[in-house]
């Protein structure tokens, strides 16, 4: 830490306030401001709670969740919600926030979520202004740069969907793929680094990447481009493309995929043709568990599901999906590299272990090897 830096507290920075209750019944949905939750965002309705820009931080629920709020929004009564001071740069303050591990303070009540004081009593140590900006600035590009490519997988992803879904005919997916269940123990892998295509990573966008020995559990080997399918939840769906395999490090799934290698058609052709909507709905129908949020589909069931027959398309039509697919897997691959390295310089930059300017530098090397990538 720098001479320069003052310590203080959160409570004195960045203090929160109680976001307001909207129940769903209420709200508009009609788009003009979003409506954050602990979850994130979840709806929109017609009126701004908070009219400035500010961080919302989950109160209960996902306690300790962080949403950057740059235009107005509504904040419910799950979360707090934070706006700028004179000391402090609200930028600065989401990755500020970002390294206090919030979570940790639940208040173990009869109801658990995050106690305001215990949050506001959080020592800091906080740089001048101007340096603050400058951190903000480095770690936004990184995220700035992770949202601009999840858009453009949004919009590869619509296109992928919209040309699996042309064909009239379609076929049991048994047909285009068979089921892998080759599996593995990653405590036997030799490798210092593995591939983990985990539903917690699909989540986060991009499979983890791991020590294989602090996995326990056996995972399945993945061995040829393939399409992962995940049994829990089809309400929610998650359906990862691994258009293509790499020879370095190794690559497992969680069981709670279903591992689909094409065997008739290309691994472009089997993704548009199981990402489509309507598979997710009938498979929600043949669900079976005890919750809603631990329902399950048998393999069995996804393998005999019918799905439009890709094979069908024009040459012009699947040379296009081939290049939808890998670009999209970009965008995967280079997020990733991006996250890692925001990751790496977050807890650098706030303790003042390094400058702006070794940051910048850092960052900037690491574009250029995922725009390369």
């Amino acid at each position: 830490m720098h001479s320069n830096w003052r310590t203080t507290t959160l409570g004195e920075t960045l203090p929160f306030s109680y976001g307001k209750n909207l129940p769903a019944k209420t709200r508009s949905h009609t788009g003009e401001f979003d409506v954050v939750t602990s979850a994130g965002v979840v709806d929109s309705h017609n009126e701004a709670y908070v009219h400035v820009p500010s961080i919302v931080i989950g109160r209960k629920g996902t306690i300790g969740s962080l949403t950057y709020c740059p235009n107005p929004v509504w904040p419910t009564d799950t979360t707090f919600f934070a706006t700028e001071t004179d000391a402090c740069d609200l930028r600065f303050g989401y990755y500020l926030l970002h390294t206090l591990h919030l979570r940790e303070l639940n208040n173990d009540s009869a109801v658990p979520g995050l106690n305001r004081s215990d949050a506001h009593a959080l020592e800091i140590h906080l740089p001048p202004r101007s340096e603050q900006v400058g951190i903000a600035k480095v770690l936004g590009a990184l995220d700035d740069k992770i949202a601009a490519n999840n858009r453009a997988k949004g919009i590869a992803l619509d296109l992928i969907k919209t040309l699996g879904g042309k064909p009239t005919n379609t076929v049991k997916l048994s047909v285009l793929c068979e089921r892998s269940t080759r599996s593995i123990k990653p405590e036997a892998i030799e490798a210092k680094t593995v591939l983990h295509y985990s539903l917690p990573a699909f989540d986060l966008g991009a499979a983890a990447q791991e020590d294989p020995a602090t996995i326990k559990s056996n995972k399945f080997s993945l061995e040829r481009p393939c399409v992962l399918l995940s049994k829990l939840n089809p309400h929610t769906p998650r359906i990862w493309s691994v258009p293509v395999i790499n020879e370095d490090v190794p690559m497992i799934a969680s069981s709670e995929f279903v591992v689909l290698q094409p065997t008739t058609c290309r691994q472009a052709q089997l993704f548009a043709a199981t990402v489509q909507p309507e598979l997710f709905h009938h498979l929600e129908s043949l669900t079976g568990g005890t919750s809603k949020s631990h329902q399950r589909v048998r393999p069995a069931d996804i393998l005999t599901s019918e799905v439009p027959d890709t094979r069908t398309l024009s040459a012009e039509e699947s040379q296009m999906l081939e290049l939808l697919t890998l670009r999209f897997e970009s965008f995967v691959a280079e997020n990733q590299a991006l996250a890692r390295t925001r990751d790496e310089l977050l807890p650098l930059l706030m303790s003042g272990r390094i400058t702006v300017g070794e940051a910048e530098e850092a960052a900037g090397v690491a574009g250029t090897a995922a725009s390369e990538s």
